[in-house]
């Protein structure tokens, strides 16, 4: 299955010494009250089917078994001398193939000449992985819908202010330009106003948009860190978008000839 062994060894196949042996992972040593590279030769008792006293003869280094929001279980591999595998009958089959239907038959017409009473309940473990994350992939799904439809409101919204005021502001850009005001200092305070509140709504919504991903994470038992460089990105991103869109329409109110708006109608 891909498992790294920490200290001691794997069981060996066909060898019945290993009915006796037991491995553990890394979080089982550490519930004996053990170092786990110092706990082979130890011994532990097995409570089920007459199994009794077992040495361990390997740790396995930690891994997810379950969602990544469940802390790593302690966990032992023993072997069982039986047909039947215990009372689970549960197999793990690692395969590479592209014929995936003609495996699973082969496997089905097996399972039906060992276990004749039971029949066979099979699952493919990236579905499974995929399962347990299916709430988050339909909430990131859900965001990234809800946020592009913010950011077209936004822009759109923006757009039609700028304009606006253009309109409203021609004959006080013709004045200023008459008095030598330049296209750069004209285009830097069409800008500045809105930039202004882009960055005051960024200091709003930084906290509270941290705050509700934080709790988010903390469901997790594993997670990453968010860090205040996301929050630099997203919020030089969006001051670019706005530059943008609104840059246009505020260089060609810059660009305005003052003898066409500030003749007297």
């Amino acid at each position: 299955l891909g498992l790294s062994i920490l200290t001691g060894r794997t069981f060996k196949a066909g060898d019945s010494i290993d009915l006796k042996s037991v491995i553990l992972n890394e979080n089982a040593a550490k519930l004996f009250g053990w170092n786990p590279k110092d706990a082979l030769g130890k011994f532990i008792v097995y409570p089920g089917d007459g199994i009794g006293k077992l040495e361990v003869v390997g740790i396995v280094k930690d891994f997810n078994f379950r969602s990544l929001k469940s802390p790593i279980s302690p966990m032992l591999f023993i072997k069982i001398n039986s047909p039947m595998w215990g009372d689970n009958r549960v197999v793990a089959i690692k395969f590479r193939t592209d014929d995936v239907t003609g495996l699973m038959t082969r496997i089905e017409n097996k399972w039906k000449q060992i276990a004749t009473a039971t029949p066979i309940e099979f699952q493919f473990y990236d579905e499974m992985l995929e399962r347990q994350y299916q709430d988050e992939e339909k909430l990131g799904g859900l965001f990234a819908v809800f946020a592009c439809f913010s950011i077209g409101v936004g822009i759109i919204g923006l757009i039609g202010l700028v304009a606006y005021s253009a309109e409203q502001r021609k004959k006080e850009i013709g004045i200023r330009k008459v008095f030598g005001a330049s296209i750069s200092k004209i285009f830097v305070m069409m800008n500045s106003q809105y930039l202004k509140l882009i960055l005051v709504a960024l200091a709003l919504a930084t906290p509270f948009a941290w705050w509700i991903v934080q709790k988010w994470l903390n469901t997790f038992e594993y997670k990453i860190t968010i860090t205040p460089m996301v929050f630099i990105l997203a919020g030089v991103s969006e001051v670019v978008l706005a530059v943008l869109c609104v840059g246009y329409l505020s260089l060609r109110a810059a660009t305005l000839n003052p003898a066409a708006v500030l003749k007297d109608e």
